[in-house]
């Protein structure tokens, strides 16, 4: 990760390189509304989320699935390493990270997901074992299931953490009973959900936040006979289980909980409105936003009555009667990337990705900015990947193919090539890439058995796709998805053997 303020076009800086000079940079530039304390061209997943000590923790992705957490103080930009994940034994398996820290204790979740054998019948990848553990201030591992046979395609094991307790669910896996565990420094509390009326179906609870003394989660209760749900909020003490509020939850997905067990959800889709919901008001009041200033409903963080939420392409910042700007458009996100927010009540922590990297955001919420534009466009419309020169290409004696791109505002990500036979395709080669305006190489291996292809007559014929950085091979969908940069032919001087593994369905196809 950097610390200078970089603009949009210069490329990235990787992790921990050149902190001696970034430092300076640092200290001799001047305030500014939003400034860069972190960047990876490699992307950032899980958090950030606010330590007690004012470090600001983030995971970053290394390649073949090692994850590393890292602790930024924003003041002095030091980087600590506080947890890493090695590369993945099994390259048809991939992890998934989730941080969650309010300024208490920061909790970590590590979903591993497998490859699926049918994406058509099985969209969703298999989730294989679940971990949640405590990362600061100290590391201590809190529950684990799995290991064995795929649990449910939804994650269910969760952990958040507050001043000076630790809130979960699910630790029984695939065997769970609907039950939040609060662990403090006296005892285990466990606070089950309530049952619906005759007719309905075991409790489900999703959505476990913690902030302060405080903790929340939703309930919701299926109909047995339909499709028709019902979702009720719950706010409890963290250290006792007290239940403070159990209310219906008005609408949305957004859910931001204060410290005094206030809380403030969003719509699901795109909307200007937005519920307060306190011990004092179960039912909730809605609020109005100004036009302009609309939550997505993706995620949001409250401190002392202040919540910083997304808005279109970019962040704003309410209280809770509705009085609303925008934050500094430094901020805006070119990407459909969503990550959490943090929020020490001045200043709010916030991915963005561009053109060159993942980069973590200091902004301070009392800058106003315009506001920003409707969510209507990804990063890969803003940052275009195409072909720079021959499509004709050779494969070396070293497996490799030499495959030269152009990207005008810079890009980063993953260049796989795949050749196809209708829906149809299998996985040639892959690499990572990373560079700012103008042009790049990228060097895949290519597949031995695509090698032997290429010695046939006339070669191979594949297709070049880009996608986002910190792709994971069976995170995303199939192995013909991404931007299609160009076809190209391969040649080499092996045997020409026409074989190879089979073709695979993708969800769908490669995108103009």
């Amino acid at each position: 990760m950097t610390t200078s303020r970089t603009a949009r076009t210069r490329a990235a800086t990787p992790l921990l390189v050149l902190l001696a000079a970034a430092l300076l940079t640092a200290a001799c530039a001047p305030a500014a509304p939003a400034a860069v304390i972190g960047s990876s061209p490699r992307g950032l997943e899980g958090g950030p989320a606010l330590a007690a000590d004012g470090r600001v923790v983030v995971g970053e992705r290394r390649g073949n699935g090692a994850l590393r957490v890292q602790a930024i103080d924003p003041r002095t930009r030091v980087i600590t390493t506080v947890a890493s994940l090695g590369p993945l034994a099994d390259p048809k398996t991939f992890p998934e990270l989730s941080l969650a820290g309010t300024g208490g204790i920061v909790t970590a979740s590590l979903n591993r997901y497998g490859q699926s054998q049918n994406e058509l019948a099985q969209p969703v990848p298999p989730l294989l074992a679940q971990r949640t553990a405590t990362i600061l201030p100290t590391f201590a591992q809190i529950a684990s299931c799995g290991g064995g046979s795929a649990l449910a395609s939804i994650p269910t094991l969760d952990a958040a953490a507050g001043d000076s307790f630790i809130a979960s669910v699910g630790e029984e896996g695939a065997g769970r009973s609907p039950v939040v565990r609060l662990r403090s420094a006296g005892a285990t509390i466990a606070v089950p959900a309530v049952p619906g009326p005759a007719g309905t179906l075991e409790p489900q609870i999703f959505g476990l936040r913690a902030t302060g003394p405080m903790v929340a989660w939703s309930e919701s209760v299926r109909s047995a006979s339909g499709p028709s749900t019902t979702t009720t909020i719950v706010v409890a003490r963290g250290a006792t289980g007290e239940v403070l509020l159990r209310g219906p939850k008005p609408f949305g997905a957004g859910l931001a909980l204060g410290a005094d067990g206030t809380v403030v959800t969003t719509a699901d889709a795109v909307g200007c409105n937005l519920a307060v919901l306190s011990a004092a008001l179960p039912a909730g009041r809605v609020q109005p936003l100004p036009p302009g200033l609309c939550a997505t409903g993706l995620g949001s963080a409250i401190v002392g009555g202040r919540m910083v939420y997304r808005s279109g392409q970019g962040f704003a910042i309410t209280d809770l009667q509705g009085n609303a700007h925008a934050l500094d458009p430094e901020a805006r996100e070119p990407s459909t990337k969503i990550a959490p927010i943090a929020f020490d009540g001045r200043t709010a922590y916030v991915v963005r990705s561009d053109c060159t990297a993942d980069r973590l955001l200091a902004v301070d919420t009392y800058a106003v900015g315009p506001p920003p534009p409707p969510l209507t466009s990804s990063v890969e419309e803003f940052c275009p990947v195409k072909r720079s020169g021959s499509s004709r290409l050779r494969v070396r004696s070293d497996g490799r193919a030499r495959f030269v791109l152009s990207c005008r505002d810079g890009c980063h990500g993953r260049l796989r090539i795949v050749q196809q036979r209708g829906r149809l395709a299998r996985l040639v080669g892959k690499a990572d890439y990373s560079v700012g305006p103008g042009r790049v190489v990228v060097k895949p291996k290519i597949a031995k058995f695509a090698r032997a292809l290429a010695g046939c007559k006339g070669g191979v014929r594949v297709i070049a796709l880009s996608q986002p950085a910190g792709t994971d091979d069976y995170k995303q969908a199939g192995e013909g998805t991404g931007i299609r940069v160009s076809p190209y032919r391969l040649s080499s001087n092996s045997r020409c053997r026409r074989s190879g593994p089979k073709f695979t369905t993708p969800k769908e196809g490669p995108r103009p």
